[in-house]
């Protein structure tokens, strides 16, 4: 049991019900949900706060990503998806190979600016993530 739950049960008399009983604990319900709320509301302002920062700073390094971002052909596309097509594994195996490797040069080149953008928009984006799916639970109708 929560404690509020606890502090409503040591609030209940022995002799009976008192005719204010009710009320008082529809108002420490509704006292704890409107808290709840107030937090996820300020939750998600700190995590709006996060994206904004990762995002002026992916944008701040934009340019110096280009630089970075391999030119892909659509001959390459297409022998991709001819390897997907006849071996899924050996397609996904190379992929991961040459995007690991990618980002093995990208990590040595790149600036701590844009990797602390990439980091910022990650965890907001993980948040943000946890929050929807929070959410969907109380849609479903979780109490609290």
């Amino acid at each position: 049991m929560s404690d509020w739950l606890d502090e409503m049960l040591l609030e209940l008399p022995s002799e009976g019900l008192s005719p204010g009983l009710i009320r008082s604990i529809q108002a420490k319900i509704e006292r704890y949900r409107r808290r709840k709320e107030r937090l996820k509301n300020v939750l998600r302002t700190i995590n709006g706060a996060i994206a904004l920062a990762g995002f002026c700073l992916a944008i701040l390094g934009m340019e110096q990503l280009a630089e970075y971002i391999p030119v892909i052909t659509s001959l390459e596309v297409e022998q991709w998806f001819n390897l997907l097509i006849n071996s899924p594994n050996e397609a996904y195996l190379g992929m991961l190979n040459e995007l690991g490797s990618w980002m093995k040069h990208l990590h040595t080149q790149m600036e701590t600016a844009l990797i602390l953008a990439f980091i910022l928009l990650a965890v907001s984006i993980f948040i943000g993530l946890s929050d929807f799916l929070n959410g969907k639970e109380k849609r479903k109708g979780v109490l609290i």
